[in-house]
């Protein structure tokens, strides 16, 4: 959609696009070189998924809350005229802290 919006009118651009797209991204990347280092498929099903482990520590609905806020901050930030690569390294720096977060803080 986001691909098709930018093919048809030109009211978005290439860094858009990315900013819209890291957060499945930069979680898709992080479960393929997890799974690579300890030699299972990249293409094999888990929960390994940033959005499991937030349901595991939280309900449903404040997961879908905190992964809103995930995606759309970045958008916020580039609305409000931050540099991409400003923007880049607040999310992977916010997504790291979060991972490492849930996975290894204990209740």
């Amino acid at each position: 959609i986001v691909v098709s919006a930018y093919n048809a009118n030109q009211e978005i651009y290439c860094d858009e696009i990315f900013v819209l797209m890291m957060y499945p991204g930069v979680d898709m990347l992080r479960i393929f070189i997890q799974r690579i280092l300890n030699y299972q498929s990249p293409l094999k099903a888990d929960n390994t998924h940033l959005h499991h482990y937030l349901i595991y520590r939280f309900n449903y609905s404040k997961t879908l809350i905190i992964s809103s806020l995930l995606s759309t901050i970045p958008i916020l930030l580039m609305i409000l005229g931050i540099n991409t690569v400003v923007i880049i390294i607040f999310f992977l720096l916010t997504y790291v802290s979060l991972y490492l977060h849930l996975k290894f803080y204990k209740k």
